[in-house]
């Protein structure tokens, strides 16, 4: 057995058997919820925040109500450019500007298209030399690690860390350039599909046996073809859940729309998934054993 490989057996080894893992919901909500924040996520590893998912509105009140170590994240994933999604982005930026940072913080965001900008553009626009927050450019640059991967339905980009791997998936959002994405940590896996129609089953492959699944459940059965268009119906959802062989389904993203239908939009996924399911609210937590 070579040493590179005794190396990565020990490390499988230490994550399988001494890493606690917990993935917990900042904001389960999105446009026009009631005492909720919008979609945000935060992944625990041995106590200590190191990776969110999505800056939705209200997302850094709920992670200070959690945790005031912002020190602590390391990495930061965008799903795509929507306000209820990156709203508090700036806001995440500024608080930087009191960190005694030791290192840059990653973060992940997709390219663009005619209708959205991409993730230069987008941050150009916050923080550039005429940006709307020029004041913080010396923060971004120095505190930032900005990384752009493609949002093509269908391709996967995958990213080493030092205790983790990170994957994309571009997904299918209407006209909006969008991400899922994948945590790997030790055997674990944490998916987070976006806002996607997943209208393709790229998405089946992509979260294909993952511990937790975190999917967004914003349209009833019912909605028009434009809501649609954008986002999985309840019964996709459980459709996309079994034949990924999901263990845990956590439904977030619960928008004003979804509201009082969660028992008929239940009933809907039930035809497919026969699995676990948790309706997210805002601080919920999952320990990943």
């Amino acid at each position: 057995m070579t040493k590179k490989l005794i190396l990565f057996v020990l490390l499988l080894f230490s994550f399988s058997n001494a890493v606690e893992i917990k993935v917990q919901v900042l904001g389960s909500g999105g446009p026009l919820t009631y005492k909720r924040a919008s979609t945000s996520y935060l992944i625990w590893i041995d106590g200590k925040s190191k990776i969110l998912v999505d800056l939705g509105s209200g997302s850094l009140l709920r992670f200070n109500e959690v945790n005031r170590n912002i020190e602590d994240i390391e990495i930061v994933l965008l799903t795509h450019f929507h306000t209820d999604h990156t709203v508090d982005f700036s806001e995440f930026v500024k608080s930087l500007y009191f960190y005694d940072a030791k290192k840059k913080i990653t973060v992940i965001a997709p390219d663009g298209n005619e209708y959205f900008p991409d993730f230069k553009q987008f941050t150009d626009a916050l923080f550039g030399e005429e940006g709307a927050y020029r004041y913080l450019s010396s923060t971004f640059k120095q505190n930032i690690n900005p990384i752009q991967t493609s949002s093509k339905i269908g391709k996967v980009k995958e990213f080493q860390f030092k205790n983790y791997k990170i994957y994309s998936l571009g997904v299918n959002h209407g006209i909006v350039p969008a991400l899922a994405y994948k945590i790997v940590i030790g055997n674990k896996i944490i998916s987070f599909s976006g806002d996607t129609s997943a209208r393709t089953n790229n998405l089946i492959d992509f979260v294909k046996n993952s511990d937790i699944f975190v999917a967004h459940m914003a349209i009833n059965q019912n909605s028009n073809i434009y809501a649609k268009r954008l986002h999985m119906t309840p019964y996709r959802i459980g459709e996309i859940a079994k034949k990924a062989n999901v263990k845990l389904l956590v439904l977030s993203h619960r928008m004003k729309r979804t509201i009082g239908h969660e028992e008929e939009n239940l009933k809907e996924i039930r035809k497919n998934y026969k699995g676990k399911i948790i309706l997210a609210e805002d601080k919920d937590f999952y320990i990943l054993k």
